[in-house]
C-alpha cells in the first residue's frame, strides 16, 4: 500500500510541475519528466525560474504574410512615447526573430541599415507583427 501511495505521489507532483510550467510559459511534456526526476524540488524549481512568454512564431514564408497573432495582446493605442520605453522583437535579415531589445539598440540597428522600413517589428500590446513602415510614431522616431 505503501509503494501504491508513492507513486501516487510521484505522479502528482510530476503532474503539477507540469501543470504549473505551463502556465509559465515553459514545455509541460519537458516539466513533467523534471518533476518524475526531481519531486519536489522540480516544483519548486518551476517556481523559481522567471515566466516565459512567447512572442510569436518565426515566419513561415519569407513575406510574412502569415505571422502569428498574439492572442492575449490588446491593440495597439499607445502614444508615441511609449515606443521609446518597450521593449521590441524584431526579424532580421536572415528571417531569425531576434530581441527583446530597448529603443536605444532598434536606433543603433536602424543607423547600422541592419533594420529598414520594411523589418516586421513587435511590443507588448501589439495584436500581431507589424512593418515598421505602418508603425507611424516608431517610424518618426527611428528616423527622426
Amino acid at each position: 500500500m505503501q509503494y501504491f501511495l508513492s507513486i501516487v505521489l510521484w505522479l502528482l507532483v510530476s503532474t503539477a510541475t507540469a501543470y504549473f510550467a505551463n502556465q509559465r510559459g515553459r514545455d509541460p511534456l519537458v516539466w513533467f519528466m523534471v518533476g518524475m526526476l526531481l519531486g519536489f524540488l522540480g516544483l519548486l524549481l518551476v517556481f523559481l525560474l522567471p515566466p516565459v512568454s512567447e512572442e510569436g512564431l518565426p515566419p513561415e514564408e519569407a513575406e510574412y504574410a502569415l505571422l502569428d497573432q498574439k492572442p492575449d495582446a490588446t491593440p495597439s493605442t499607445n502614444p508615441s512615447h511609449e515606443y521609446l520605453i518597450k521593449d521590441w522583437f524584431y526579424y532580421d535579415p536572415q528571417q531569425n526573430r531576434q530581441g527583446p531589445v530597448r529603443f536605444e539598440d532598434l536606433l543603433h540597428l536602424w543607423r547600422d541599415g541592419i533594420i529598414s522600413n520594411d523589418t516586421f517589428v513587435w511590443s507588448d500590446g501589439m495584436d500581431n507583427w507589424k512593418k515598421i513602415a505602418d508603425l507611424q510614431n516608431l517610424h518618426t522616431h527611428l528616423a527622426g
